[in-house]
C-alpha cells in the first residue's frame, strides 16, 4: 500500500526528528536514497538524504531528511542504513495487513475476521455496527472495566451508549459536525474516536468506530480505516451479490476459483451432511460438444436412485455422489445403452469439500487416460502411479529422478540387441514372479533367469530392496511421460 508523511512520521517513536507536513500525500510507492546535490523528485517515492544545511545556528550535525513534496521530515543521531530499514519495515507491516485483508475478502471471510485481523494495526478498541446501531463486531480484546463506561456498554449489550450518541459531535478543529462523512474522520465527544460510514452503492449501511484509548489517535490512522471500510464495503457486496447466486454458479466458481463459499449448504441439502466421503466424475460425450446432449444426460442420471449433484460445466456434465453409492451408480450407468456413448472419469474419494478444482483435475486425469477403453468408467486410483509420476514430472526435473538402471538397459539393448529394458519392467510388475513374467514376455523360465542374471551384472541394482525396486518402477513411469 501507498504511504504518507503522516504515517511514516507516525511510525518514527525511539527516533529525535522535527517534522513540516502540510500535504502529505499518500502516494510513496518506495524509497529513493539521494545525494545532498542532486534535485530530482519523484511524488511515488521517499527521498532520504543526508546533509548538514538544515540545521540551525551553524552547528555541523548530520541530519537526514525525509522528503516528499513540500513534506520534510529531519531526524538526527541516525544513519542513512538505519533509517532505511526502518522505513522498509514500516512498508512490510502495512503491505502485509493490507495483503492479509484482501485474502480475507476473497475468502468470504467475516466481519470479525477483518477486525481481528487489523487489532495490530489501530492498536485500540473497535466495532462495526449497522444503521440500527447494532454492533456486529467488535475487538474482544479489551474486557470489560480495561477502557471505559461506553466501552463496557458496547461489550455487554451490543450497542452504543444512548447518551454518547445525543452528545455534539466536533471534529478534529474542534468545529461542530452535524454527521460522520464517508471519509474516516477524528472526532471529539464524550470520547475521541475515528468514525465513518460504510457505503454500499453509495448508500450508508452500516458505520466503523475506534475509541482512543491504547494508541493516540491521529490523521495517518485514518487512513487505514478508510483502507478497511472499503474492504468491508467490497465484501459486504460480494455476499450480496452471491445470495442471488445459483447452486450451479457456486459449484462452478469452487471449482475454478477454490471458492468454498455456499458448498457446506449445497451438500448438506443433497447429502444430509457435508462431513462424508465423495466422487466427482467427468462425464463428456465421445463425438458431441452441444448443450442439448449435455441436457439429456443430466436427465438420465437423474433417474439413478442415488444422492447427487449434477450439472453441466463447458463440455463436461459434472456429477458428484457418496462414496457408498459407487457401486449402485456405476451399476446403473452399465446397465443404460445410453451411457455407451459417453466416457466418464472420476476422481479420487474424497472428504474436504473445500479442493473441488482438485478433484476436477482427477476426473479429467482418469477420463483422458481412459479413452477408447471399455467399459466407459475410468477411476483416477486405478491411474494412482501415473497419476503421482505425471505430478512429480510437472514439479520436478524429470530426468534426475530417473534410476539410473533404465539408461544402462537402454544403452545395452541398443548396442546388443536384446530386451532387457523390457523385461526388467515386466519382472517388476509382476512383481518378480518368474512364471508370470516368462509366460507375459513370450520366453522360457530359464531364459528369464539368465536375463534377469545379466540385468543385476549390468546394473548392480538390488532387487531385494522394496524401495530400489519402487525407484525403478517409477522411473519407468517417468520415462513413459516424458516419451
Amino acid at each position: 500500500m501507498n504511504l504518507s508523511m503522516e504515517i511514516i512520521k507516525d511510525n518514527l517513536n525511539g527516533f529525535t526528528y522535527k517534522s513540516e507536513i502540510t500535504e502529505n500525500a499518500q502516494e510513496i510507492e518506495g524509497i529513493r536514497i539521494l545525494n545532498v546535490d542532486q534535485k530530482i523528485y519523484n511524488s511515488k517515492y521517499l527521498s532520504i538524504l543526508s546533509d548538514v544545511q538544515f540545521v540551525q545556528n551553524k552547528q555541523s550535525e548530520k541530519i537526514i531528511i525525509l522528503m516528499h513534496n513540500s513534506d520534510k521530515i529531519m531526524i538526527s543521531d541516525v544513519s542513512i542504513e538505519q533509517i532505511t530499514n526502518h522505513i522498509l519495515s514500516i512498508f512490510e507491516k502495512y503491505n502485509a495487513w493490507e495483503k492479509k485483508i484482501q485474502s480475507l475478502v476473497i475468502k468470504h471471510a467475516s466481519l470479525q475476521e477483518l477486525l481481528e485481523a487489523s487489532n495490530d494495526i489501530f492498536e485500540n478498541p473497535c466495532f462495526i455496527a449497522d444503521m440500527r446501531g447494532n454492533i456486529i463486531a467488535i475487538t474482544h480484546q479489551y474486557e470489560i472495566g480495561t477502557v471505559n463506561d461506553s466501552w463496557d456498554y458496547c461489550l455487554e449489550n451490543m450497542r452504543p451508549p444512548i447518551d454518547v450518541l445525543s452528545l455534539p459531535l466536533l471534529n478534529n478543529s474542534e468545529q461542530l459536525v452535524p454527521d460522520w462523512s464517508d471519509s474516516a474522520q477524528i472526532y471529539h465527544a464524550k470520547d475521541t474516536l475515528i468514525g465513518r460510514y460504510i457505503l454500499v452503492d453509495q448508500e450508508p449501511i452500516g458505520a466503523f468506530c475506534i475509541q482512543e484509548h491504547h494508541t493516540p489517535l491521529t490523521v495517518s490512522c485514518c487512513s487505514f480505516v478508510d483502507i478497511l471500510c472499503d474492504m468491508i464495503s467490497k465484501l459486504i457486496t460480494i455476499k450480496k451479490n452471491e445470495e442471488l447466486l445459483t447452486n450451479t454458479d457456486l459449484l462452478i466458481e469452487a471449482i475454478e476459483n477454490d471458492s468454498s463459499y455456499g458448498l457446506t449448504q449445497i451438500f448438506s441439502h443433497v447429502f444430509g451432511s457435508y462431513d462424508d466421503f465423495y466422487y466427482l466424475a467427468l462425464a463428456k460425450h465421445v463425438a458431441r460438444k452441444d448443450t442439448a446432449q449435455q441436457t439429456a444426460l443430466q436427465k438420465e442420471i437423474d433417474k439413478i436412485p442415488v444422492c447427487q449433484i449434477c450439472f453441466n460445466y463447458k463440455e463436461f456434465t459434472v456429477l458428484i455422489c457418496k462414496y457408498s453409492d459407487i457401486t449402485l451408480l456405476k451399476k446403473e450407468i452399465l446397465a443404460n445403452p445410453f451411457f455407451k456413448f459417453y466416457q466418464i472419469g472420476f476422481s479420487m474419494p474424497f472428504r474436504s469439500i473445500e479442493q473441488l478444482s482438485l478433484r476436477c483435475r482427477q476426473a479429467t486425469f482418469a477420463l483422458n487416460k481412459g479413452e477408447n477403453v471399455q467399459p466407459p468408467i475410468n477411476f483416477c486410483n486405478d491411474y494412482a502411479f501415473l497419476y503421482l509420476t505425471e505430478q512429480l514430472f510437472q514439479q520436478s526435473k524429470a530426468l534426475e529422478l530417473l534410476h539410473p538402471a533404465l539408461n544402462i538397459l537402454k544403452e545395452y539393448d541398443s548396442n546388443k540387441n536384446t530386451k532387457l529394458y523390457e523385461t526388467l519392467y515386466q519382472y517388476l510388475t509382476h512383481e518378480r514372479n518368474l512364471v508370470c513374467t516368462a509366460k507375459n514376455l513370450f520366453i522360457h523360465r530359464n531364459s528369464l533367469l539368465y536375463r534377469i542374471q545379466r540385468i543385476n551384472e549390468l546394473t548392480n541394482s538390488n532387487l531385494d530392496s522394496a524401495i530400489e525396486r519402487l525407484h525403478i518402477l517409477l522411473s519407468y513411469e517417468i520415462a513413459r511421460v516424458l516419451q
